[in-house]
Parts: C-alpha cells; structure tokens; sequence
C-alpha cells in the first residue's frame, strides 16, 4: 500500500535500503563461507597427497647432490683424458687438455642444469595437483 504521507514514505525508503545494505553483507558472507570451504578443500587435498606420498630420508637429498656431481664429473674426465690424449699425439702450441677440459666443464654443466629444471618442473607439478 502506498501512502501519501512523507513520514511513512521516508521511513518505507529506510526500510528498503537497509534490506538491500542486509542482503549484500549475507551475501558477502555467503562469499567467504564458500571461499573458507574451498581453502579447507585444497588443503584436505594437499594433506592426502601427502600422505600418498612417499617419505625420503636426508640421505637421499644427498644422493642427488652425487647425481648432479657425477653428471658433471664423468664428461669432464673423459674430455680431460681425450685432451691428454691428443697432446701426447700431437706436438702444437694448443693445449688439448685445457681445451677439452673446458668443453667437458660446459657440456656437464649443462647436463646438470637440465636434469635440475626437470626435477624442479616436475615438483611444480605436482604442487599445483
């Protein structure tokens, strides 16, 4: 029913826009509620991967160290050997040793940083699972 009399009308306008102002904090809330409900899910979820996942001890984080160091160490030994090989063969103002020495360095260096960012893409991975 709508009324002529200002007094009612004000008060009528107040009572509409303080449901409207109502409504937009329960949804608001509503908002959280969801977004606190899916925080506990991914979390939920991050806890039963873990779980599933197996355990490595200390030692085996050291075993990739001696991944890494043997990565780097076999091709610079056997470029190091085929230098040494080649200086003995041959009579020249080059060094081979340092020269392949040099090219073993880069070549398990750059073994080294490959299998590294695998390993690290495939832990990104399974973080964002």
């Amino acid at each position: 029913m709508i009324s002529n009399n200002p007094g009612i009308r004000e008060h009528n306008l107040q009572h509409n826009n303080d449901t409207k102002d109502n409504n937009k904090d329960r949804n608001r809330q509503h908002g959280e509620r969801r977004g606190f409900g899916s925080g506990v899910a991914r979390s939920e979820k991050r806890r039963l991967r873990g779980l599933q996942r197996k355990r490595h001890p200390l030692w085996f984080g050291f075993g990739y160290f001696g991944v890494v160091g043997w990565m780097v160490m076999i091709p610079l030994i056997a470029c190091g050997a085929l230098g040494i090989w080649l200086d003995s063969q041959t009579r020249g103002e080059i060094s081979w040793t340092l020269t392949f020495l040099f090219i073993g360095l880069g070549i398990g260096l750059s073994n080294a940083w490959f299998w590294v960012s695998r390993q690290r893409k495939e832990i990104e991975e399974e973080r964002q699972e």
